[in-house]
């Protein structure tokens, strides 16, 4: 598609690295600090970009902020092993307003398959570092949508907060479709939290195998 192609040229070549320098994720465990990797790794195969608004109420001198942007989402495939790896990076429109105490948070739903392994890290660019990542196995401790999915946490503590950079999960799957979300994350928004679609990795006779190019 036309606009993954743009948002390949915008992210540079891709490279053709044997694996990801990430930290294994198993259902309940946090990783704090987790391992960055130089660059995006692998094979470009789907992409998109998608739009989300959300408004918080903060108190003080300027008590309404309202938070606009975007979330990429990249799908490559490893050339050694032919599985698959879930990239995003949020960035807000020049005119957004800044999260309260500059920390953002996103979480990746319906995703979490339990036939497959996953790692995490992330990659350092001009946006905020990756500062920790949690599964969360119940709705009530961080997940909107469905128990068992991955909070990311943003901290931007030396300049205003402008975006992430991009993060990622390496699986061991080798399908995927768009039947996952992720859920834009601020614990002061008045707003039900943006929800947008996202690709996830699937098993099974129904789905459907993309082979690599």
């Amino acid at each position: 598609m036309e606009t993954g192609h743009r948002l390949m040229l915008a992210l540079g070549m891709l490279a053709g690295s044997a694996g990801l320098c990430a930290n294994p994720l198993p259902p309940g465990g946090s990783v704090w600090l987790p391992d960055s990797h130089p660059q995006i790794v692998g094979t470009w195969i789907d992409s998109s970009s998608d739009s989300f608004y959300l408004t918080e109420y903060v108190g003080g001198s300027e008590p309404w902020r309202n938070l606009n942007g975007s979330v990429e989402t990249v799908v490559t495939r490893s050339t050694t092993d032919n599985t698959l790896n879930f990239y995003w990076r949020v960035t807000l429109n020049s005119g957004s307003d800044v999260p309260a105490n500059n920390f953002f948070s996103f979480s990746v739903e319906n995703f979490l398959h339990t036939a497959f392994s996953f790692d995490v890290g992330w990659v350092p660019d001009n946006g905020a570092s990756l500062q920790s990542v949690s599964r969360i196995g119940t709705l009530s401790g961080g997940c909107t949508l469905q128990a068992d999915c991955a909070v990311f946490d943003f901290p931007s503590y030396s300049q205003p907060f402008s975006g992430t950079s991009w993060f990622f999960l390496d699986t061991d799957a080798t399908q995927y479709d768009r039947g996952g979300h992720v859920v834009v994350k601020d614990g002061m928004a008045i707003d039900s939290p943006p929800v947008i679609s996202t690709f996830r990795p699937v098993s099974g006779a129904s789905s459907t195998s993309v082979p690599a190019r």
